[in-house]
């Protein structure tokens, strides 16, 4: 979902890194001679986080969202950054996992836990000594089919609360019927 070949023309060497790029994604740079995939998680915690043991209190689930991501800060070459991807989605994977093997330990432990993981990356695009661009989600919105709101989450309050985005849009992540029926999901998505 981002311009390739302006990118591949731009810049002398570009790095697209995920924690996994499907098949697709190799078909897709294949033109592109500057463009590389690599796999790699930006969190810097689900290693930790599978390596937990059961025992495991709150306090040590909750330190893994305090970890400082440092891959690639210190490398010079490195002049834009752009992070694209749903914020909300860096901490969905890791918490719902911590949520199945860790019943015990009340949810909302596991939620301080994903915004501090979602804080952590905002601060990770902060230290970089280059132009970052952040492209993700601020905002969720579930509604029934006649139009009732099921479901809120604003991220925009909680992390941009007095910056004007670039640009802004809502996207239809989940159109009518595909996370249930009558059920619409929709994300409104910054561009800062």
């Amino acid at each position: 979902d981002v311009p390739l070949a302006k990118l591949a023309e731009r810049f002398q060497q570009v790095l697209l890194v995920d924690v996994l790029h499907p098949s697709s994604a190799q078909r897709l740079i294949r033109p592109y001679a500057n463009v590389q995939l690599l796999e790699h998680d930006l969190t810097e915690c689900a290693e930790a986080v599978l390596t937990l043991p059961n025992t495991a209190p709150v306090a040590a689930i909750e330190a893994l969202g305090q970890r400082q991501p440092a891959r690639f800060l210190d490398d010079a070459s490195i002049d834009f950054v752009a992070s694209v991807n749903l914020l909300s989605q860096l901490s969905l994977v890791p918490s719902e996992w911590l949520l199945r093997r860790f019943p015990q330990h009340p949810a909302g432990h596991i939620n301080r836990f994903a915004i501090e993981l979602m804080r952590r990356h905002l601060e990770y695009l902060r230290r970089f000594d280059a132009n970052t661009c952040l492209i993700a989600d601020a905002e969720q919105i579930t509604l029934d089919r006649n139009g009732i709101i099921l479901e809120h989450t604003d991220y925009a309050t909680l992390f941009f609360p007095d910056i004007t985005p670039l640009s802004q849009w809502w996207w239809d992540i989940a159109p009518t019927g595909e996370v249930g029926p009558g059920i619409t999901s929709r994300h409104r998505v910054l561009v800062l």
